[in-house]
């Protein structure tokens, strides 16, 4: 039971890693397009 949580707890972080990545991508392509009125 214990290592199942702690299974499901590290893949939660890594999704919530990457969740992050996507979301610091998405905002700078966004800045640039505001930035170059595109």
């Amino acid at each position: 039971m214990r290592e199942a949580y702690h299974a499901e707890l590290a893949s939660i972080g890594e999704a919530l890693v990457d969740m992050a990545n996507r979301v610091g991508s998405a905002l700078g392509r966004a800045t640039s397009a505001l930035l170059d009125a595109d």
